[in-house]
């Protein structure tokens, strides 16, 4: 994938085949056939690690249970009910609306049948200003007339080209409220909880943070609250990438790292961030990234380090 360049490759006669499970492999695997029933190597999923979804399986298409079109179709990629994935990875390709020659062409997705579309989605399409028709791919391979295929504009971890980086910055937030320090709490969360987050919380009321649940307020509401701190602080986590939707980010941010995930470096530096990350103050109860489990070492020391961090850059000031 180029660091300058991104293409658009046009195929007429594709084949978007859905999710397909190998239950002996434990693998899942998705994208589009060429009319030779060849794969088309930029409709899949990778990451800075590797690819993520299995070629898409050519036994699984048989000319009898493939769906026809005659229409023309923007290929979306995968469609993720993760929050921070769905920013990441299923508009990774919509960069190509910023020429408006496609602005009425429908998007395609690949999508799995049993997970409902969340209205929080829509929510977020409706920011970039998406109009256009969406048709998910879940169950029948669907063979269309021309698909056209942009390269992502951003690939986990180490990639986020400035045309994907133009497109999704939409919002212009509305500052009705305005706090200096913003804390984005997970203590409410159901999955990664951190142990002593609470505690924490009460010892950054003490100097002077604002604590905040996003979890249950609208994408704008979110976004206005995001637009409205000084500075934002918080534990590794996805609410951090919504920042890439505002025209003006906050610019002073400061994570608590629970891992080595280098996205939050990514975008950073793309989005024109300030950001300072701490690391080693917080332990995982589990083996690996994802594990569900996390604690906070010492609270106190946690405060003396975010305190100080924040006096030795002069974002007090």
């Amino acid at each position: 994938m180029s660091q300058e360049f991104l293409n658009v490759n046009t195929i007429k006669n594709g084949i978007v085949v859905p999710f397909i499970y190998n239950k002996e492999f434990s693998t899942k695997h998705a994208g589009i056939l060429d009319d030779q029933f060849k794969v088309v190597k930029n409709s899949l999923l990778f990451r800075s690690y590797g690819q993520v979804i299995g070629d898409p399986i050519i036994l699984s298409v048989q000319e009898s249970s493939i769906k026809h079109s005659d229409s023309c179709t923007i290929f979306g990629g995968y469609w993720e009910n993760h929050f921070g994935h769905f920013l990441l990875e299923t508009l990774q390709r919509l960069w190509i609306l910023n020429n408006i020659k496609y602005a009425d062409i429908p998007i395609t997705w690949i999508k799995e049948k049993k997970k409902p579309v969340k209205s929080w989605q829509i929510d977020i399409l409706n920011i970039l200003g998406i109009n256009n028709e969406i048709i998910f791919v879940e169950e029948r391979c669907v063979k269309f007339n021309e698909i056209i295929i942009p390269d992502p504009g951003y690939r986990i971890r180490d990639f986020f080209h400035k045309k994907q980086k133009e497109f999704l910055a939409k919002y212009s937030e509305k500052k009705t409220l305005q706090f200096k320090k913003i804390w984005l709490s997970r203590s409410k969360l159901n999955e990664r909880k951190t142990l002593n987050e609470d505690i924490l919380e009460n010892r950054l009321k003490q100097e002077g943070w604002k604590i905040v649940h996003l979890q249950n307020k609208t994408i704008e509401e979110q976004l206005n609250i995001l637009a409205s701190a000084n500075i934002l602080a918080g534990i590794e986590g996805s609410a951090f990438h919504l920042l890439i939707l505002l025209k003006n980010p906050t610019k002073k941010v400061l994570i608590i790292r629970r891992s080595k995930n280098i996205n939050y470096s990514t975008i950073a530096s793309k989005i024109g961030l300030d950001q300072v990350d701490i690391y080693e103050e917080i332990i995982s109860h589990g083996k690996k990234y994802d594990s569900q489990l996390y604690e906070i070492k010492s609270v106190d020391k946690l405060v003396e380090k975010i305190e100080k961090a924040i006096a030795i850059l002069g974002w007090q000031k």
